[in-house]
């Protein structure tokens, strides 16, 4: 991939996670917006990392006992952090002070 084609991937990549972290307008003091930023990322973050791990588990469902297992919990721990997300606002730091 050349230098500008990345470069453009990175930049739009990086305006989404900031839109996706940005705090509620209703939160005014500089820490709870750092802090509710921070948490945003970390579940963001969280939401990637399961992701990956239920890609993995597809991948390598056949080939190792238990990964089932692995799938499943990995589908459900996902379905619970993305309807936190869905089903308090749309948004994951849009919490109402």
């Amino acid at each position: 991939m050349s230098a500008p084609a990345f470069t453009v991937i990175q930049k739009s990549a990086l305006r989404l996670w900031m839109r996706l972290t940005q705090p509620a307008p209703s939160v005014t003091d500089p820490q709870a917006r750092q802090q509710s930023r921070l948490l945003a990322s970390m579940l963001l973050a969280g939401i990637v990392v399961i992701g990956f791990q239920i890609i993995l588990s597809m991948v390598i469902s056949n080939k190792l006992i238990g990964s089932d297992v692995w799938l499943a919990f990995s589908t459900m721990t996902f379905a619970v952090v993305c309807g936190r997300i869905f089903l308090h606002g749309g948004g994951i730091t849009r919490t109402r002070h």
